[in-house]
């Protein structure tokens, strides 16, 4: 299938012609991009990097907990993943991590379950969720009154990076 949706809306068009030797060719134009527009943000308008921070991702897609892996540790974190609820758990309890990157939907147990957990744990760590159900909102309801970022899953890195760094930043206040 094919999503004309994002070459749609910025007022872009899509062509089709048969391709030489069978099937087909597609072209998308877009428009010239509008003056002013802001500079896409770098890294190095982040908050500040806290290399040596103690990370745990849990997300049951393998393939996305090593993304999140790579991301950390190239940022300087001590990372490390696992992908079930119960393995999490157990992980929660005895770690001591600085900050949680939870996906939202873990089969039949939520990331939001770990932030309540994590209430009475001294240290508690910070949290931020991960969700690739963008058109399910029930995860912003769900995290809306624990004070947690809610980052859709694709995320660009800049916007991973600034979520885990913010929640780092203000692990040393009050959790709220």
């Amino acid at each position: 299938s094919l999503n004309i949706f994002p070459v749609w809306v910025p007022g872009g068009t899509l062509s089709v012609a048969a391709a030489e030797g069978g099937g087909a060719r597609f072209s998308a134009a877009f428009p010239p991009c509008p003056e002013g527009l802001p500079e896409p943000e770098t890294v190095a308008s982040l908050p500040p990097p806290a290399p040596g921070r103690r990370v745990l991702v849990v997300d049951d897609e393998p393939e996305m907990a090593q993304l999140m892996l790579r991301l950390l540790r190239d940022d300087g974190l001590v990372a490390e993943a696992v992908t079930d609820y119960g393995a999490a758990r157990s992980r929660l309890r005895d770690g001591r991590f600085d900050l949680v990157v939870s996906d939202v939907n873990l089969g039949d147990f939520k990331g939001t379950e770990f932030i309540l957990e994590a209430k009475d744990l001294s240290p508690r760590p910070a949290f931020v969720l991960v969700t690739g159900n963008v058109l399910d909102r029930a995860a912003d309801w769900d995290a809306e009154g624990l004070d947690v970022p809610v980052l859709s899953k694709p995320f660009l890195r800049t916007d991973f990076l600034r979520a885990v760094r913010r929640a780092l930043s203000r692990k040393s206040g009050a959790w709220r």
